[in-house]
Parts: structure tokens; C-alpha cells; sequence
């Protein structure tokens, strides 16, 4: 397992300078957090778009919808590569609860159905504040259920082995789904994948203060989305939005995870502490620190070598625990 850093990290060279150039490359649009949140949203799609450059070839793309509770329309989308394995990956995007989509996240989403050489179900759901805790993680709960009830019909061989994964946000509702599940004594996924997860609600880790003012997510923006998405702070000892927050007991219930950990990050030291429980519990959980990254540095796999490396390491580690 990894050791983190002691000291304060430095961004990659590399990163930075695809940083710089993201930059420059948006350096006359307004702060996002200016707009009002339709157009912060459309400019987070049009951003990340770059990411998306270059996308690898599936042998099969299909748009889906699922009705979650509240009558709720839920848009899903399929990737399907060449010589698929009959395995399935649900993966939910990160944005802080309150940006992003099954669009902006197409390029990690794609690349990792490549490497795990397994189909993914990339899903929306309700973003805050409009639909604030625990409407998100609801519709992914309902998700999970169509899928595991067989009410959502992908079209493929029934899959032997299912991986529940997620990035920021994202990995937070795949484990609130998790927890949620086990204490509902509901069907599992047989693996989970979350890159730099939001665990917590901890402002005062050393990490909020070293990457305070980012690069990438900034400490006073994650503190905002928390904010938005569960705005009654009663919320936050309630694990399913802060897994954190969870008995030990109950962490020691969770299918086997590959952990990936970005080292340049506010959520940096919620990761480790996460880790740290987990590895106390005496779990084979699969755990990567990657060195210089920032939050959210999974997207720009694209361009950048050790990205890429983090999804070849999360599917690598499905594959491992597969059921033969």
C-alpha cells in the first residue's frame, strides 16, 4: 500500500502546464460562479470538453432511461467495447453534486470500459441545490435497484461481476449507495472503485489548508458544494453523505475497493483517513496515492500519462477480484 506524503506536495510539471494551457484556453469566460446555475453548468460542459478529445471507439454506445422514485426520468449511458467480458462497471459522476453529467465525464467513462474490457452504465442524477441530500443519492439507490432487480435491461449477458465506481461526488453517492444497502440488507455490487472520493466534512484537515486555493477544486468551493447539497448541517453525521460517519462495523461490510488518491487535493487527508480505517479493519482493499495530481486529474487522461495509469489501476484491480 502507498504511504502518503508527510510534506506539502508539488504539482507535476506536466500538470501544470496543461493546467496553464486550460486556462488560458477559458481566460475570457466569467467565473462559474457567477452565472446563474444553468449556464455554470453548460460552461462545466463546454470546459470539459477537452477532455473528451480523442475518445476511444466502443462497439456499442446506447442511451437509456430509468424512472427512479418521485417519478423521476434518469438519462444512463452505455459503453460497450470490443470483445466485452461479461462484467458490468455502474459509474457515477463527480461535480460536487451540483455540476457535471454523463457528458462531461464520457472520456473517463469510455476509457475505463476499454481497460476493465467490461461494459459501463455511466448515470445521472438530481443535482443540488435544487434537489439537495438525499435526492442525488436516492436516484442512485433506485439505479442500483433496477439493475440488480433486473428492471433496467442493458441488453447483455447477465454480468458475473458488478463494480459500483465513481469520482469526487460521485464516489461519495457510490458509497452512500453501498452503506445504504447494507443496512437496508439489499444485494451488493462485488467491487468498488472511487477516485478521491468525498468522505467527509472536515474543513480543518491539513490538506483543506495546504490546497486551500486548489489547483483545480479549491477548499472554499468544496465547502460551498457541501453547502448546496446537504444544507441542514444535522446531515452531516449521516454516513450515507459523509461515509466518514460510518461505524466500523459497517465499513468492514463494503465490497473490496480500489481507492485512488490525488495527491495535490483539499480532500487529500479524507482519503488517507478512509484509508487508514479501512486498512485497520484488516481489508484487502487496493490503494493508490498518485504523486503531483490534483483533484479531478482522472478526467485529463487524454493528455496525461498518469491519469490514464489510474483507470489501467482500478480496472486492473476489478479484474482481480472478478468472479472467474
Amino acid at each position: 500500500m502507498d504511504k502518503p506524503k508527510a510534506k506539502k506536495a508539488v504539482l507535476d510539471p506536466l500538470v501544470a502546464k496543461i493546467m496553464q494551457s486550460q486556462a488560458d484556453r477559458w481566460s475570457d469566460a466569467p467565473d462559474r460562479w457567477s452565472l446563474t446555475l444553468p449556464k455554470a453548468r453548460l460552461q462545466t460542459l463546454e470546459v470539459s470538453q477537452r477532455w473528451n478529445d480523442g475518445m476511444p471507439d466502443m462497439a456499442r454506445i446506447e442511451d437509456l432511461t430509468f424512472h427512479t422514485r418521485d417519478c423521476n426520468q434518469n438519462r444512463l449511458r452505455l459503453f460497450v467495447p470490443q470483445d466485452a467480458e461479461d462484467a458490468l462497471i455502474v459509474y457515477f459522476h463527480g461535480g460536487g453534486w451540483v455540476v457535471g453529467d454523463i457528458s462531461t465525464h464520457e472520456g473517463v467513462t469510455r476509457q475505463l470500459a476499454v481497460q476493465s474490457r467490461c461494459p459501463v452504465l455511466s448515470c445521472n442524477y438530481r443535482l443540488a441545490p435544487e434537489h439537495a441530500f438525499p435526492t442525488g443519492l436516492h436516484d442512485c439507490v433506485d439505479i442500483w435497484r433496477g439493475l440488480s432487480s433486473g428492471d433496467i435491461d442493458l441488453g447483455l449477458p447477465a454480468p458475473t461481476s458488478i463494480a459500483m465506481a465513481g469520482d469526487s461526488a460521485g464516489a461519495n453517492l457510490a458509497f452512500g449507495v453501498m452503506l445504504n444497502e447494507i443496512v437496508e440488507g439489499r444485494a451488493l455490487p462485488d467491487f468498488g472503485i472511487m477516485f478521491y472520493g468525498v468522505y467527509g466534512h472536515d474543513f480543518t484537515t491539513p490538506s483543506y489548508t495546504d490546497f486551500a486555493t486548489g489547483p483545480g477544486l479549491s477548499g472554499a468551493e468544496m465547502m460551498e458544494f457541501w453547502k448546496w447539497y446537504a444544507p441542514d448541517k444535522h446531515q452531516y453525521s449521516d454516513m450515507r453523505a459523509a461515509p466518514l460517519a460510518a461505524s466500523d462495523a459497517l465499513l468492514s461490510r463494503i465490497p473490496p475497493l480500489y481507492l485512488g488518491i490525488a495527491e495535490v487535493d483539499p480532500l487529500y487527508s479524507e482519503n488517507q483517513h478512509m484509508r487508514d480505517r479501512l486498512s485497520a479493519l484488516g481489508r484487502d482493499d487496493t490503494c493508490h496515492v498518485y504523486d503531483g495530481v490534483p483533484h479531478g486529474f482522472v478526467q485529463m487522461n487524454n493528455e496525461l500519462p498518469i491519469a490514464l495509469q489510474a483507470i489501467v489501476d482500478a480496472a486492473s484491480a476489478f479484474r482481480s477480484h472478478r468472479v472467474p
